[in-house]
């Protein structure tokens, strides 16, 4: 513990943690069906995947996965629309 605390620091180890609410499936599912439908930029998924420290969409957070909805919907599906 001692050699953690002097790297890490004490305030950080002992911090109460933080709960993650992973996406839910309809919001995995919504999403890969957005993707099959809309022609997104060479490797945006992997963009968003990698700035949501995930390797697959089952494990990116469920408010990321929310903003990954609203911005395919909002810049693809409803480009136009108004």
């Amino acid at each position: 513990y001692k050699d953690f605390a002097d790297k890490y620091g004490k305030d950080v180890i002992e911090k109460d943690g933080k709960q993650i609410v992973l996406a839910t499936a309809e919001q995995i599912k919504k999403i890969k069906n957005l993707i099959n439908v809309v022609k997104l930029p060479e490797g945006q998924l992997d963009k968003w995947l990698q700035a949501a420290n995930a390797t697959t969409l089952e494990e990116i957070e469920q408010c990321k996965a929310q903003k990954i909805i609203d911005h395919i919907t909002e810049k693809y599906i409803n480009k136009g629309v108004e």
